[in-house]
C-alpha cells in the first residue's frame, strides 16, 4: 500500500468500482477509526451550476455572497451518496475560521460557518482556500479495510494541493499515474476496458 488507511490519506477507486457510484472518484479520508469506521469527501464531483440549495441555506447564502459572481463549480462538490443535505468544507483559513479540525497539516474541516461569510471576498480569490461539500462517504467499522484488501481502492499519501485542484476532471488519472509503478499503467486504462 502506498500509504496507510488514517485520516488524511486519499482513496482512489480502482477499476473495480466502474460500475459503481465511486467510478474513478478520489476521496479524501476526514475520519477513520477501527471501532467507529470511516468518512470521506469525494474531491472530483463538482456540483453543475443548477446545484439546487433548497435544503441547503447556508451554501444559498454563501454563493450569494461571492462579491465576483464566479462560477459556483469551483466552490461545491458532491461530496458522496450518504445524507446529501449535510454540508462539509475543507479550508486553509485556520485564521480567520476557527473551531476547525485539521486533517492535513495545514487543511481543516468545518467551522464557524459565519466566518467564512464575513470573509467572502478573501475565500473567492483566486487561490482555492475554501471548498464545500454535500454529502459524504461512509465505511462501518472493518467495511473499508476489506474493500480495500478486495481490490476496491488503491491508497496514496494526502495532499493539500490535491484537495483545491481545478483539474478534476483528470484528477483521477493524475493521482494514480503519480503513484508510478503498475499505477502508472493503471492510469492509463479507458473506462470501458472493452474498447482499445
Amino acid at each position: 500500500m502506498p500509504a496507510p488507511l488514517q485520516k488524511g490519506t486519499v482513496l482512489i477507486a480502482s477499476q473495480d468500482l466502474q460500475e459503481d457510484y465511486f467510478a474513478r472518484t478520489v476521496v479524501l479520508l476526514i475520519h477513520h477509526s477501527n471501532a467507529e469506521g470511516t468518512m470521506g469527501l469525494v474531491l472530483n464531483r463538482p456540483m453543475s451550476e443548477q446545484v439546487k440549495f433548497d435544503s441547503a441555506d447556508e451554501l444559498r447564502r454563501f454563493a450569494e455572497s461571492d462579491p465576483n459572481g464566479s462560477s459556483i463549480g469551483h466552490l461545491f462538490f458532491e461530496g458522496g451518496p450518504v445524507k446529501r443535505g449535510y454540508l462539509f468544507y475543507l479550508h486553509r483559513l485556520s485564521h480567520i475560521i476557527e473551531e476547525g479540525s485539521e486533517v492535513l497539516d495545514g487543511l481543516y474541516l468545518g467551522g464557524d460557518l459565519d466566518a467564512v461569510r464575513a470573509e467572502a471576498e478573501v475565500v473567492a480569490a483566486e487561490k482555492p482556500l475554501l471548498r464545500f461539500f454535500m454529502g459524504y462517504a461512509a465505511w462501518d467499522k472493518d467495511q473499508l479495510r476489506n474493500e480495500i484488501d478486495l481490490g476496491a481502492w488503491i491508497l496514496a499519501p494526502g495532499n493539500i494541493d490535491l484537495v483545491f485542484s481545478t483539474k478534476t476532471e483528470s484528477m483521477w488519472h493524475d493521482v494514480l499515474r503519480g503513484l508510478g509503478g503498475k499505477y502508472r499503467a493503471l492510469a492509463e486504462l479507458p473506462v470501458d476496458p472493452a474498447v482499445n
